[in-house]
């Protein structure tokens, strides 16, 4: 069965383009309210109303609905929401188990894994770190000089 679509604030009749995923963080004081939703989030998806060009900031189950609602589009470049919601997943699960005192490995010099308890090895790109996770990057600089 699949999960009904809720319309909310930013309608389904609209285009919407996606720019980019940005994270915050509620110790920083790097959040909002989705746009949407008025949930509060510190994982921001930045989309632009194509008609309005107006900017809004949402969540990312919301940027998800709209996607599913087929009224959020790619912004023709490099970036895709599915593919930088993917790699911010990923990058954020490398980064939980770094926060639990995980050690981590570097391949080479764009790829880093770590092993969770279980023993699954999560990757991360270094790039993707640099993306979402800056302030992880000179952690991860600390043992091996990347730039």
């Amino acid at each position: 069965m699949e999960k009904k679509l809720i319309e909310r604030n930013l309608k389904f009749d609209q285009k919407y383009i996606y720019l980019e995923i940005i994270r915050g963080s509620v110790l920083d004081g790097q959040f909002t309210y989705c746009e949407n939703c008025g949930k509060l989030i510190t994982n921001m998806v930045k989309v632009v109303n194509q008609a309005t060009k107006r900017i809004y900031y949402i969540g990312t189950d919301c940027a998800e609905t709209l996607s599913k609602a087929k009224c959020l589009y790619n912004n023709g470049y490099s970036t895709d929401f599915y593919v930088d919601i993917y790699s911010y997943n990923k990058t954020a699960r490398f980064v939980t188990e770094l926060n639990k005192g995980k050690r981590y490995e570097c391949e080479n010099d764009s790829t880093c894994f770590v092993q969770t308890d279980k023993g699954k090895r999560i990757d991360c790109f270094i790039g993707d770190l640099k993306k979402f996770f800056p302030n992880y990057i000179q952690f991860v600089n600390s043992k091996r000089n990347l730039e």
